[in-house]
């Protein structure tokens, strides 16, 4: 994404009529999450534009949002590396829900607690980017 003009984009069929995505730039290039039910199973979708041609999404990933131990609640945001930022939620000693943010490693398909928790706390990731310019 090198340029900053404003182009309409066709998605593909299977996502058009979704009306659960969100939008985000990761490294360069234009990504759509997709919200999605495979099977009864809620499920997460990422696809990326391809560099420069509007209308060539390929899907990078799919992954549920039951694992093992927690429920995804929502992806928030990416990290550098392109690790997935998301809300968890996942039992305690007592038996209890704990809500906290954690990082979802696509390759190891590993999701690791990253400390950020409380019950009813709203959470927010945004990004930045460092800059010497003054504003």
């Amino acid at each position: 994404m090198t340029s900053e003009e404003f182009k309409e984009i066709n998605l593909p069929d299977s996502l058009a009529y979704h009306f659960r995505m969100s939008i985000y730039e990761l490294r360069g290039s234009l990504v759509v999450l997709e919200r999605s039910v495979d099977a009864s199973n809620p499920i997460f979708c990422l696809w990326r534009m391809e560099e420069g041609v509007p209308n060539s999404f390929t899907k990078l990933f799919t992954f549920s949002r039951h694992t093992l131990d927690s429920i995804v609640y929502s992806v928030k945001g990416f990290r550098k590396t392109g690790e997935l930022i998301i809300e968890i939620s996942c039992s305690n000693d007592d038996d209890e829900l704990d809500e906290s943010l954690a990082v979802h490693e696509l390759n190891s398909n590993s999701i690791n607690n990253i400390g950020v928790s409380g019950k009813g706390i709203p959470r927010y990731v945004y990004s930045y980017k460092e800059s010497l310019l003054l504003l």
